[in-house]
């Protein structure tokens, strides 16, 4: 006799679970079919439709599981699971259950980044009538707009995503949405739309904070502080993570918590706090030695190569990189070697050539990048703002009017060639800096002196270099040290 009215209900929770990240908890609840997980679901009571959802089920908690707790044999697992509930669904008429099946099938090898084999049971759930009022249509757009950015097919993917996005917010599914978002995001991200990855990420974040799936939430923030980091907000990017990270935690994934510790290190790179920088890619890399996410680890062994590099540090940033470069060949190929060979030689080429952003004296200006070529005793610096000059007042170091003076957010004593930003101001001020009771003074070669209450003065930073903009060598400006009344550098 039938135990499926019991038994759908039970499923259906189960179902519940996966779309909310309770994976833990949907796996508990399938031991009541499958109390040993090392051998097959016990399913002798079930009809061949029952058996066959119930092995759906099981095979997509195992892979997502697997996924969380970087563990492969769940993969395996799972495969071997929805492979069986497959060959007794196509001897019934239930597509919407076959094509969830493949579509689960597709994720499972997506997971182990064979994309080809996913690519062939996308196609095969494609080709099976389906409409999009059924749960498992709209779930197979989301997946093949997966399988377009992993790829890096992100002009694809934007396509096909908003090809289908009607469908997808018509099905009105928070889970499903938060999921489009994200993918559509992400790829907008690499074609360098910026306001529209905002757009879709705070979509994300507004998507899984609805559909409870406190994993999905978690990397939603963790790609916003990425937004907030190449913008410089820096405040904003570690706010983001930070929350990411905590999400993280409470939910037990090890091995993303420690991915999401690679981006705060690249925050802390761009502050120019490459000690906490190194810091916090060696507690990432400690982690992930222990699971199975090779690509997070490669990552984060690139990252802390960089990182050296950047101290100056060559040796031990050959040594990261060897490390990244043997993981990358032992399970990711040729391709993720050469990848990290050219980051590596790119690494290394930029101690002697850096791009800095430009602030113009007058006001009203945009930003704009500027490439240098640095002389060796600049490459100790990290990171640059530019002045571009607009008189001489400090042309008795070499920096006259028109030329591009290179500043440093450092300490700074009396007689050193600074920049300050005054309060209500959009320009800036170059001089020599002369301190006095409550002020700060500027002293310009020209002898004058301006004075300014010092609560209404940001000193900017110290004057360490320059460049002649009309002296460009091969699309870079040479870079040149300049020395200072006080006599240091």
């Amino acid at each position: 006799m039938s135990l499926f009215p019991l038994t759908r209900q039970q499923l259906a929770e189960i179902r519940e679970l996966e779309l909310t990240g309770q994976y833990h908890r949907a796996f508990d609840l399938l031991s009541v079919y499958w109390p040993n997980k090392n051998e097959p679901p016990s399913l002798e009571s079930f009809e061949e439709l029952e058996a066959a959802e119930i092995l759906l089920r099981c095979g997509e908690v195992a892979g997502s599981l697997g996924r969380l707790e970087s563990n492969s044999i769940y993969q395996e697992i799972s495969r071997d699971l929805l492979v069986n509930s497959r060959e007794i669904l196509q001897n019934h008429d239930d597509i919407p259950l076959l094509v969830e099946c493949e579509v689960a099938l597709a994720k499972t090898y997506l997971r182990r980044h064979e994309i080809e084999e996913a690519e062939v049971w996308l196609q095969q759930a494609f080709e099976r009538d389906l409409s999009t009022t059924h749960f498992a249509r709209i779930e197979s757009f989301i997946v093949m707009s997966t399988l377009l950015v992993q790829n890096g097919k992100d002009e694809d993917a934007i396509s096909f995503l908003k090809s289908v996005e009607k469908f997808v917010f018509d099905f009105d599914n928070d889970y499903l949405n938060g999921c489009f978002s994200t993918n559509l995001a992400l790829a907008y991200k690499r074609v360098g739309k910026k306001p529209e990855t905002m757009q879709m990420l705070n979509l994300a974040r507004y998507f899984h904070t609805k559909s409870g799936h406190r994993a999905y939430l978690a990397t939603t923030y963790n790609n916003l502080a990425y937004v907030f980091l190449e913008e410089r907000r820096f405040s904003s990017a570690h706010e983001a993570v930070d929350k990411s990270l905590e999400i993280h935690k409470e939910t037990g994934d090890i091995s993303r918590f420690a991915y999401t510790l690679d981006t705060k290190a690249e925050i802390f790179e761009a502050e120019g706090k490459l000690d906490r920088a190194i810091a916090t890619a060696s507690e990432a890399i400690d982690i992930l030695r222990s699971t199975e996410m090779y690509e997070f680890l490669i990552n984060a062994y690139a990252t802390l190569s960089r990182l050296r590099i950047k101290q100056r540090e060559f040796a031990l940033g050959a040594i990261e990189f060897s490390e990244a470069l043997r993981i990358a060949e032992k399970y990711c190929g040729r391709s993720k070697r050469e990848q990290l060979a050219k980051s590596f030689e790119s690494d290394i080429a930029k101690q002697t050539s850096l791009t800095t952003r430009m602030t113009f004296l007058e006001s009203n200006k945009e930003e704009e990048e500027l490439e240098l070529s640095l002389s060796p005793l600049l490459s100790s610096f990290c990171e640059f703002d530019a002045v571009k000059l607009n008189s001489d007042s400090i042309s008795s170091i070499g920096l006259k009017a028109g030329f591009i003076a290179l500043v440093v957010d450092t300490q700074v004593y009396e007689g050193d060639p600074i920049v300050i930003q005054v309060e209500g101001e959009d320009s800036v001020e170059c001089g020599f800096l002369q301190f006095a009771p409550g002020e700060v003074w500027l002293r310009r070669d020209s002898g004058s002196i301006t004075k300014h209450d010092e609560t209404c003065v940001t000193i900017v930073g110290k004057v360490v270099g320059g460049a002649d903009p009309g002296k460009a060598k091969d699309g870079k400006l040479e870079a040149f040290a300049v020395e200072w009344r006080n006599g240091s550098r």
